[in-house]
């Protein structure tokens, strides 16, 4: 439940809670692995992101480190980087999701979030973040190093928080299948 203690467990044919799994303070989402092995919860209120082995619903790692106040995350296709938002802190942490352990957090002030996934056909891999209230996404390229900043694009965008999402471009060609979902 954001903002409590916990996730629940609902049965996705009744919507019943099956289960609540005690978390951190805060919990704000829930990204899957790919192989759906894995949930990931950031914190709006607790620097860590609890793991959470879907099978059994118990927490196996707790990563510490990561800058406060993540209000979004998003998982790379391949399962490899999981990416934290931390709008109020201007700054973006990056998780090594299979070693479970922070690879960085970047320093992008302000209001960064939103963070999503592109590979463009020449198979580079890149991560789009949204900068809330400056219309503007920035773009990293992602090589399993410390992520460069190589692109700022100026948006449209009329939400406080931009648009969500990755932009589209002329060479994207598989954006995130990540999805976000209550436990």
């Amino acid at each position: 439940m954001r903002g409590q203690n916990y996730v629940s467990m609902l049965d996705t044919r009744t919507g019943r809670q099956l289960q609540r799994i005690r978390t951190a303070d805060g919990p704000s989402k829930v990204v899957f692995s790919p192989d759906s092995r894995l949930a990931y919860v950031n914190h709006l209120r607790a620097a860590e992101v609890d793991v959470i082995r879907v099978r059994d619903r118990r927490i196996v790692k707790r990563i510490r480190g990561v800058a406060p106040r993540s209000s979004d995350e998003a998982l790379s296709p391949d399962g490899r980087e999981l990416w934290l938002g931390h709008p109020f802190d201007a700054k973006v942490t990056v998780v090594d999701a299979r070693r479970m352990r922070v690879l960085t957090i970047l320093a992008t002030a302000p209001g960064p979030n939103h963070p999503n996934f592109v590979t463009k056909r020449n198979g580079r891999d890149y991560a789009y973040v949204n900068r809330r209230g400056l219309n503007q996404v920035l773009v990293f390229q992602r090589d399993g190093a410390t992520p460069r900043l190589v692109k700022r694009i100026k948006t449209a965008a009329t939400r406080r928080t931009g648009s969500g999402q990755a932009p589209t471009t002329r060479e994207s060609t598989s954006p995130s299948r990540n999805r976000t979902q209550s436990m």
